[in-house]
């Protein structure tokens, strides 16, 4: 089965591949998940190489060379964003009324 998946993707036109949780090809990877240390190679034995965004929000300035370095990516070509974001809320509703706020916030 795994086989027929990975001839289809071959066949397939991707588009771009994303990878969520890149820190673990570098931090975790070898204990967390050892899949995510294959991703380079599978990628480097695609017939195209589609662009390649990895993404994480804990990744040290170390691991995030590493992860690039992995992934051929330009180490130039980095995105920071740091934990605080203004695009970001957390807010607390209470049962009461609970319909009538989330429409006043949206």
């Amino acid at each position: 089965m795994i086989l027929l998946f990975k001839n289809a993707l071959r066949q397939t036109n991707i588009s771009l591949i994303a990878i969520d949780e890149a820190h673990c090809m570098s931090q975790w990877g070898h204990d967390f998940r050892p899949s995510y240390l294959r991703i380079a190679e599978w990628i480097n034995g695609l017939p195209y190489r589609p662009p390649v965004v990895a993404l994480t929000a804990t990744a040290t300035p170390e691991v995030a060379k590493d992860i690039c370095l992995r992934l051929g990516i330009d180490v130039n070509n980095q995105h920071y964003t740091g934990f605080k974001r203004e695009n970001l809320t957390f807010r607390l509703l209470r049962g009461e009324k609970k319909r009538s706020l989330y429409h006043a916030i949206r």
